[in-house]
């Protein structure tokens, strides 16, 4: 998770703070730079972990299985995997999850991506994540992760109904 919210806790925004924050945004996304944003929270643990940093290439452009994404939830950004890209009467939406997640994100529609990661720092190292071997990698571990969430959506469904 980014901008200053651990998992569990809102951050409490001012409204104004939240539009200035939206503001950013939206100029972010003109500007088609990157910016460095700080981790707060372990939904990505062990790639990223709090107090990292790391730099999003604004824009919608890479919504691909495997990608990091940075999404607008509320009034907190996040930063978790997308697992698979579905296209809807609402447009394009995204299954994402954090690494050290069981469950899976509420569906995100892209208009709602701010951008995808492409490096993480941690204090003075600096990883890549947009060379061919870590997007090799972020495929492997998006289609683990559907793999295993069907036996435990089954072993959820059987200790339900076992009481």
């Amino acid at each position: 998770m980014l901008s200053g919210t651990t998992d569990s806790e809102p951050t409490g925004l001012s409204p104004a703070l939240d539009a200035a924050i939206a503001t950013a945004l939206e100029v972010w996304a003109e500007d088609e730079r990157q910016h460095w944003l700080p981790v707060v929270g372990d939904s990505m643990m062990p790639l990223m972990r709090e107090g990292d940093a790391v730099l999003v290439a604004h824009g919608e452009g890479r919504l691909h299985r495997g990608t990091i994404v940075v999404f607008r939830k509320g009034d907190r950004l996040l930063a978790h995997r997308v697992l698979r890209t579905t296209h809807g009467a609402g447009g394009r939406a995204l299954t994402t999850k954090g690494d050290n997640r069981l469950g899976f994100d509420a569906p995100v529609l892209a208009g709602d991506v701010v951008g995808h990661v492409v490096s993480i720092q941690r204090g003075a190292r600096k990883i890549r994540i947009d060379t061919p071997g870590w997007q090799v990698t972020g495929w492997c571990i998006a289609v683990a992760s559907l793999a295993l969430a069907r036996p435990l959506h089954w072993g959820r469904a059987v200790k339900r109904r076992l009481g």
